[in-house]
């Protein structure tokens, strides 16, 4: 489902898969006039969006979606340093 990452700045998206071997599992976001853009990924693409935007990732059909996801946090850690 679409959805946002709550309290962190940056969210930032690698794609392992290889695209050829997929069928489905396509990277999108909701935009401001109500449309879903696609964002096409090969592998070892790289994307980097702000955390409170709308995205999602289609059905995979065929095959298996690997991705990194990795969020970065603005603030302190719970020790106290940065």
């Amino acid at each position: 489902p679409m959805h946002y990452e709550e309290n962190s700045v940056l969210t930032i998206v690698a794609l392992l898969s290889d695209e050829k071997e997929l069928e489905g599992g396509q990277f999108r976001t909701h935009e401001s006039d109500g449309t879903h853009l696609v964002h096409e990924m090969k592998q070892g693409d790289v994307l980097c969006l702000v955390s409170h935007k709308y995205h999602n990732v289609t059905e995979v059909i065929v095959g298996f979606r690997n991705s990194l996801v990795v969020e970065l946090w603005q603030g302190t850690n719970r020790e106290g340093g940065r």
